[in-house]
């Protein structure tokens, strides 16, 4: 099939072009989030360097934006990228991005805390991960214990197995002598 217009970003490609196009021709936000979603998370499949990026939402919300030839508003991709690092432990939610979210605010008691000294998101997804719970690390450790109770109990078998191998090697040796 021939098209007149050149793909924006090989590495996204041309569906994603037109999906952007066809995502510009929704009248609401609402109706445009979902899809944009979807949209944002192929194009970081495909740029993963970008999850680096001091600029990241920018840098999606510019590319989505010219993908779409300037019909989706650049500040309104721009906060699902943000939402969508904050959901996943890169950046905190603020309250607007709670409601749209769909988190209450009681819900997640790290997302409050900026520990991040003022910067915003602008160091998310360098490589870090979430937080786990103490719940998870309690149960990493219970596995981690009776791993290593099952590896020293093993040790103990095999020990007496052997003790026992050379017992019995050591009294037919002297059955032999004896006769």
């Amino acid at each position: 099939m021939e098209y007149r217009d050149k793909i924006v970003d090989k590495q996204v490609g041309r569906n994603s072009d037109l999906y952007a196009q066809s995502i510009a021709e929704l009248k609401t936000p609402e109706e445009r989030y979902p899809h944009l979603r979807i949209l944002v998370s192929i194009i970081e499949q495909a740029h993963p360097e970008w999850n680096q990026a001091p600029h990241k939402d920018r840098q999606v919300a510019n590319l989505v934006f010219k993908m779409s030839k300037a019909a989706i508003p650049v500040d309104e991709i721009a906060e699902i990228v943000r939402l969508r690092d904050a959901e996943r432990g890169y950046g905190p939610l603020t309250d607007d991005d709670r409601s749209r979210s769909g988190r209450s605010s009681g819900s997640d008691d790290d997302a409050s805390d900026d520990s991040s000294g003022g910067r915003g998101n602008r160091d998310r997804g360098r490589g870090r991960r979430p937080k786990r719970d103490e719940a998870s690390e309690s149960k990493a450790s219970d596995k981690e214990n009776a791993a290593s109770e099952n590896a020293a109990d093993s040790g103990k078998e095999k020990a007496a197995a052997k003790g026992e191998g050379k017992q019995a090697a050591s009294g037919d040796g002297d059955q032999a002598a004896d006769k």
